[in-house]
């Protein structure tokens, strides 16, 4: 993930202009929050009319798709990145009755799985992973923002096509400490524990560098992405189960299993969560650079914080 088109030339000009010129009267915090809000994510939401260009259709293989059933259940599991996602997405997923939750919508991905599901078109695509993710019933997605616009260009073809029948809403509480690990996954490209050992976790957190300028822009991003998103589910007057990355790591795994499937129509089913193959990646420079960045940006932070104060209130209360 980049900085995009609203780069760090800008928000080094920002940073320098409202916290580093001690003459300035006012608010800096104030006045840089409501300049990263108005120009984040403003390269982002492109819709994405070429990922199907290259697939190749074999007809018998397509048949034999289409004979599979369509699911009765049907949720958007909406998320930020680094929220905790994939881990919750692999718990759901080893209950063997949540459906097989992942990002099926990241336009990255979208290609290669619309290869192998015959699917040449974003109909045939939609069609093909309802069949193909099909649980018992029960099909589920992970999905931000970015994603929907990439692919469906609005909240109400997503709904059109995909026809949900609820919706889960994955935060981040400590947005500090998300754009943290953001700005870390982009330094070092070390995503999850699942796919580096501990000497390369490791090595990755040696070479982690404390960056402020990123960490502004992608705390300004992940609230630009909830607000637009929060903004559509008003409009539709959907009600998603509202969770945090805090509480699916600090409940037990059969707590949120059972809420997630309460929420989205299970029945009463045997809930036996499999050990998640997902950990808190090792290291310790992020804690070192969120103390460093509250020093840094007070009243910055205070300006988020009380910003999503209200969002964070709506959290599922356990």
């Amino acid at each position: 993930m980049s900085l995009g088109s609203f780069g760090t030339s800008f928000l080094r000009h920002i940073a320098q202009r409202f916290y580093l010129s001690k003459a300035r009267a006012g608010r800096p915090g104030e006045r840089l929050f409501s300049e990263l809000m108005a120009k984040s994510l403003a390269s982002e939401l492109a819709l994405r009319e070429d990922l199907f260009d290259n697939v190749t259709v074999d007809a018998e293989k397509r048949a034999k798709f289409l004979r599979a059933p369509l699911p009765e259940r049907r949720y958007m599991l909406f998320f930020t990145a680094r929220s905790g996602s994939s881990r919750l997405g692999e718990m759901l997923e080893r209950a063997r009755v949540l459906g097989q939750p992942n990002e099926a919508f990241n336009f990255r991905f979208v290609p290669n799985i619309a290869q192998a599901y015959q699917a040449d078109t974003l109909e045939a695509y939609v069609d093909m992973l309802l069949r193909r993710r099909n649980t018992r019933g029960t099909y589920g997605v992970e999905i931000t923002y970015a994603h929907m616009m990439n692919l469906f260009g609005s909240m109400d073809r997503l709904i059109e096509m995909m026809a949900p029948t609820s919706y889960i809403w994955l935060i981040r509480e400590n947005l500090l400490a998300q754009a943290l690990s953001l700005s870390k996954l982009i330094q070092t490209k070390v995503a999850h524990s699942t796919a580096a050992d501990q000497t390369s976790q490791m090595a990755a957190d040696a070479a982690f560098q404390y960056k402020p300028l990123e960490i502004l822009h992608a705390m300004a991003r992940y609230c630009v992405e909830e607000d637009r998103l929060e903004a559509d589910m008003a409009r539709f007057g959907i009600k998603p189960l509202c969770l945090s990355y805090e509480q699916t790591v600090g409940q037990p795994d059969t707590v949120i299993l059972r809420t997630i499937a309460d929420h989205i129509g299970v029945g009463a089913v045997d809930l036996q969560p499999a050990p998640t193959s997902h950990h808190k990646l090792l290291g310790c420079r992020s804690a070192e650079y969120a103390e460093r960045f509250a020093q840094e940006y007070p009243d910055f932070l205070a300006r988020m914080t009380d910003y999503r104060a209200a969002r964070i209130e709506r959290l599922h209360k356990f």
